[in-house]
């Protein structure tokens, strides 16, 4: 039987492409991840409000919960966890002899501490949202630090997160190296290693980002296909931003956006043949609304703290984002320098920025094969490269103190850069294993 089509013409805030078969074949029309129907801009504005709202509600409830819980067990492994924390020192090499491998025992003692109740605060509220007088974070990560100090101390904490975040990076390599091959899985897992990643297994302060990245890339590769619509990437990244702000302790939560990003713009160039133009557009929407999770939830903090606290915690955040953006006196910015300090603990972006090696393959590859148009498709990679440096330069005083982790925000740019050079050389021209493209058989 013969196959006749026709265009829907339907339009949304966020166009695609949309095929339905007429006839005995079933409906192939794109849907939204979320409703199953298209939204008109109305509804996907109602709808991005309506989940805003909702997470920071589980967020408040679940602050609240934890803080009723009972804290006897939790001072007595609190103290346990101090002997190791002091034997180790503040700032320990761990494994490696460079900075690019210190860990922060300063901060993992702090985030312990912070699972407590100030003496003489009673009230459930004050609890969740002082937090220990350190008002302007979330601190999302007492959620799941409190239960487990109530059954063990700080280094079987680091076994448990050690073993999660193993099985997390075993487990995303596996589905990226499934849909792309090794051509995507091993930058991947270069750039991984390249930021020290299995140091997240034994610092409490570097667990989230990595755990969230990791999972969000998971997520993507499994369930993001070339024809998904474009609200897919909206509500996706406002979540993970807005999740990642509750459980970071603004360490490097820009790789949140970056990976996944970069592997959803892969999905659409390999499978799609993805323009630059609607590439581009991907990168707008994610990325915005990133930011859009990312700076509600902190703001939506600051405003319920004010609230319940009856203080200043706007005043003291608003202060304390101009100090990390522009500096003091005692501690000046320098804008050049973030950049370099930054880039050089990221040992092998900078060995391979530095060679002629690349730069030669770019240019033989310019005038061998001039595939302009193609290239220009997986430039939009290097766009997103740049994410880390533009955070450098908004967080500039933050980015130059804390040097020594902030510099792993460059994960994404490492592997945009590895991809990018792994399509120079060997066109990625990828039969995908789990979403080949099934033919419609008709009777």
């Amino acid at each position: 039987m013969k196959k006749f089509y026709k265009r829907n013409s339907t339009k949304e805030i966020f166009p695609g492409e949309e095929e339905e078969v007429v006839g005995d074949c079933s409906k192939t029309a794109k849907l939204s991840i979320f409703s199953g129907k298209k939204n008109g801009i109305g509804q996907i504005i109602l709808k991005c409000i309506g989940i805003l709202l909702g997470l920071i509600g589980i967020y408040s409830i679940a602050m609240i919960l934890v803080f009723m819980l009972p804290e006897d067990k939790v001072k007595q492994n609190i103290e346990n966890s101090q002997v190791t924390l002091n034997s180790e020192g503040a700032y320990p090499l761990f494994y490696v002899y460079t900075n690019a491998g210190t860990l922060d025992n300063v901060t993992d003692a702090l985030m312990l501490q912070k699972t407590l109740k100030l003496e003489g605060v009673t009230g459930k509220l004050d609890a969740a949202f002082s937090v220990a007088g350190y008002a302007r974070y979330w601190h999302g990560y007492v959620t799941y630090l409190k239960p487990m100090l109530m059954f063990m101390d700080y280094n079987y904490i680091r076994i448990c997160l050690g073993f999660l975040h193993f099985m997390l990076i075993c487990f995303s390599f596996s589905c990226i190296q499934k849909r792309f091959g090794w051509k995507v899985s091993v930058p991947f897992l270069v750039a991984w290693i390249s930021s020290y990643g299995m140091l997240a297994a034994f610092s409490l302060q570097y667990t989230a980002a990595y755990a969230i990245y990791l999972l969000a890339s998971i997520f993507m590769i499994q369930f993001y296909k070339k024809d998904s619509d474009n609200s897919f990437l909206l509500y996706f990244f406002m979540i993970v931003g807005s999740v990642i702000n509750f459980f970071d302790f603004l360490t490097f939560p820009i790789i949140t956006l970056t990976v996944p990003l970069i592997l959803a713009l892969l999905v659409g160039i390999i499978e799609g043949n993805d323009t630059f133009r609607k590439s581009i557009k991907k990168v707008g929407i994610a990325t915005i609304s990133w930011g859009i999770g990312y700076g509600f939830t902190w703001i939506a903090k600051w405003c319920l703290a004010n609230i319940f606290l009856n203080g200043n915690t706007i005043e003291n955040a608003i202060s304390s984002i101009l100090f990390r953006t522009q500096g003091s006196v005692e501690q000046p910015i320098d804008r050049i320098a973030v950049m370099n300090w930054n880039k050089d603990l990221m040992i092998i972006l900078r060995t391979f920025l530095k060679s002629p090696i690349p730069w030669i393959v770019l240019l033989i590859y310019i005038l061998l094969r001039k595939r302009i148009k193609k290239t220009l498709s997986y430039m939009v990679l290097l766009i997103v490269a740049t994410y880390p440096y533009i955070w450098y330069q908004v967080l500039c005083n933050h980015s130059m103190f804390h040097c020594k982790f902030t510099y792993k925000a460059q994960i994404g740019t490492l592997f945009a850069i590895l991809v990018f050079f792994m399509y120079l050389i060997f066109p990625l021209n990828i039969k995908l294993l789990t979403h080949k493209k099934k033919k419609i058989k008709l009777e």
